[in-house]
């Protein structure tokens, strides 16, 4: 029983080792891959100028409203007259 138990946790051990060692080899791969896709983006996108990514239709226009706060009294300037 005491032998049985040994080969038990022997091959136990086994497993563990081998998923341990194929879980990181793949993650392994895919970070290398990962390194060079980002490689290869980061070359491709230097050579765009920002026309072409302006009149790309994937880029889409985007508005942006600011909240301001007394608007009135800060357009004033010393040089037009205010009507308030």
């Amino acid at each position: 029983m005491h032998h049985f138990l040994a080969e038990l946790i022997y091959y136990a051990n086994a497993v563990f080792i081998g998923y341990f060692v194929a879980a990181n080899l793949c993650y392994t791969l895919l970070m290398v891959l990962s390194l060079y896709s980002v490689s290869l983006h980061s070359t491709y996108a230097r050579l765009r100028t920002h026309a072409d990514l302006a009149d790309s239709p994937v880029t889409l226009p985007v508005s942006v409203i600011i909240a301001a706060y007394n608007e009135e009294e800060a357009s004033c300037s010393p040089y037009c007259r205010c009507s308030t």
